[in-house]
């Protein structure tokens, strides 16, 4: 049972999240696609696209690991 806690601090200890202007780089989408795809109300609506966290009062993040994995899907639906 320790050594799953162990990984499991070790596992959020080094992960990290990627600003807006990152995943904007990375995914090669524009804000205003990437805050469409985040928006329920939108036609483009996107229920897989990553979620972005708040991490300040007012700063947000999107999870660097979720944003490589929805990178890697759309580069195997292509």
């Amino acid at each position: 049972m320790t050594n799953d806690v162990t990984r499991e601090i070790a596992v959020r200890s080094i992960q990290s999240f990627y600003r807006i202007n990152t995943v904007v780089y990375l995914t090669g989408l524009s804000r205003s696609t990437i805050y469409n795809y985040l928006n329920p109300n939108s036609p483009f609506y996107q229920a897989s696209f990553p979620k972005r966290r708040k991490i300040g009062l007012r700063a947000v993040g999107w999870n660097s690991g979720e944003v490589i994995q929805w990178i890697a899907s759309r580069d195997l639906a292509a």
